[in-house]
């Protein structure tokens, strides 16, 4: 059986460590999409231009838990929520 907190949840971008696509009022909460592709939309409705190269990576539940438990904030769109909270 796999390991649940291993669950890849979505994606993320940044262009450094300390520069994560975020998103809010105040810009602190880290975007979650649940493909590649949503993602590389999100980037480019942020920046037209490409501006900032951008990585994006695969983020795994165990890691957003973590965020979470340090204080962090996400947004999740539909795709990544469904599975990280899936109803049953």
């Amino acid at each position: 059986m796999a390991n649940p907190k291993r669950k890849v949840i979505g994606y993320f971008a940044f262009a450094s460590p300390n520069e994560v696509v975020c998103t809010g009022d105040r810009g602190d909460a880290c975007v979650i999409s649940g493909s590649p592709r949503t993602m590389k939309a999100y980037v480019k409705e942020i920046d037209p231009d490409g501006f900032r190269k951008r990585i994006i990576k695969k983020t795994l539940f165990e890691e957003i838990l973590g965020g979470l438990k340090l204080g962090a904030a996400y947004a999740f769109d539909e795709e990544s929520y469904k599975k990280f909270y899936p109803r049953r």
